[in-house]
Order: C-alpha cells, then sequence, then structure tokens
C-alpha cells in the first residue's frame, strides 16, 4: 500500500538485483517540490540528451535550446496538473539522490496542443522543432478514447540504474496513479526498447505506432533508428 511520508506519498517500495548479485532496496514517491532543482538537472543530465525526439529536435548540441528547454520543464514540474514521481534508495530518514523520474501531465482530448502553442513564443529553432514532432503525432493519432486522461512528460533513469527493471516500475506506478486520482488513462509515446517493454510486461496496449523513416518523411528532421517503430503505448483503470 501507498503511504503518506510528510508532504509526499510514497507509492512502492522495492528490491533490485545489481549484476554483481548484490540487492539495492529502493522506492518511488512523490516529487517534493523542494527537489525541482535537482529533478530538472536530472532530466538535464539524461532525458533531455538521449530521449529520440530531444535528440531529433536537435536540443542537446545547443546550448541555448538547452537553456530554454530547462526553463520549460521547470515551469511544468511547479504546474498543479502534473504528477511526478522519482525512485531514491529506501531510507526512512531522508530522500535521497534522484535515480529515476516519471512525469505526467492530466490533459484533455478537447484541448489540442495545436491550440496551446499558438500563444507560446519560442526562441530556439531547437524547441521549435521539438513542438513541431509534437504536433505531427497529434495530427498522426487523432482523437484518443478518453476525454481526460494523464499523458507522458518523461521518464528516465540514471545509467547505473538501467536494466535492473526500474523502467518497469516506474510504468507500474502510472497506473496507480491513474487509479488513485480516478484518471481513467495513461498514454506516453514509448520512444525506446526499454520503455516499450516495460509497457507490454504491464499490459499497455498500442494504440498506434510510427516508424522513424516514417515520422521523418512528415517532420523533415532526422531520428536516429534505435527502434523499429515509435509506439503509443495506454493503459486505462477498467
Amino acid at each position: 500500500m501507498s503511504e503518506r511520508h510528510e508532504s509526499y506519498r510514497t507509492w512502492v517500495r522495492f528490491e533490485l538485483k545489481r549484476k554483481d548479485d548484490s540487492v539495492v532496496k529502493l522506492r518511488i514517491q512523490d516529487l517534493p517540490l523542494d527537489r525541482i532543482d535537482d529533478a530538472t538537472e536530472f532530466l538535464l543530465n539524461n532525458y533531455m540528451k538521449e530521449e529520440s525526439f530531444q535528440v531529433a529536435a536537435g536540443i542537446p548540441k545547443n546550448e541555448e535550446a538547452i537553456l530554454e528547454n530547462l526553463k520549460i520543464k521547470r515551469s511544468m514540474l511547479e504546474r498543479p496538473n502534473i504528477s511526478s514521481v522519482m525512485c531514491c534508495l529506501d531510507d526512512q530518514d531522508t530522500v535521497g539522490e534522484i535515480i529515476g523520474l516519471s512525469i505526467m501531465g492530466l490533459d484533455k482530448n478537447s484541448e489540442k496542443l495545436k491550440n496551446i502553442v499558438r500563444g507560446m513564443e519560442f526562441k530556439t529553432k531547437e524547441i521549435k522543432n521539438l513542438f513541431h514532432i509534437l504536433l505531427v503525432l497529434e495530427e498522426y493519432v487523432g482523437d484518443k478514447s478518453f476525454e481526460t486522461y494523464y499523458g507522458d512528460r518523461g521518464l528516465s533513469v540514471h545509467p547505473d540504474y538501467r536494466g535492473l527493471g526500474l523502467a518497469n516500475e516506474f510504468v507500474r506506478v502510472r497506473k496507480l496513479i491513474c487509479i488513485e486520482h480516478k484518471v481513467p488513462m495513461a498514454c506516453a509515446w514509448m520512444t525506446a526498447i526499454e520503455s516499450q517493454k516495460a509497457a507490454a510486461k504491464n499490459n499497455w496496449k498500442t494504440l498506434t505506432e510510427i516508424s522513424p523513416e516514417e515520422l521523418e518523411k512528415l517532420t523533415g528532421l532526422k531520428f536516429e533508428k534505435k527502434v523499429p517503430s515509435f509506439k503509443l503505448m495506454y493503459t486505462t483503470t477498467d
């Protein structure tokens, strides 16, 4: 069961075995407000440098775009419609170093991204590229099955903890959050093999998928061919 610890909730506690057979005790909990700066730095050092859409947009290669993206991400983490959870060592007394992040935002099918970005001004070409990708995908998908749902805002694991099954735990917690908050669906563009496997293991279904080659044609941008297709995967609370 989840529990309250000061101002945040612990969703799960679990143990994972490293390659050297040592066991590490971890927990996934709500991200405390006083750790938003740490979370933003974590996204910079991990997610922004590696995630397929960020890389295709060219963000990691432009310092100005990185700074603009950091500002966007920090503002996002402060919003009340955002559900952010972090993974850390399971120390009862402290909230330790962030070793993984999972971020979702409460979205509505009737609130299209194309309408939201009309009032936004982007400074760099790379950030414009990123939103161009997202807008193309919004058009590609069309309407989703539910009016209200949790949409993905990022999932990343520290390199030292990859390959242990932590992505699987994050995906599992996403459904727990949906149940707790009475949100009928969560969905995410899974752009890496690890996240696609974790979603499939937790019985997420594929709503649609698109190959990197097809997305290149639609966006005019170059995508790394690390996966056969990018998959929009989802789970429901049914």
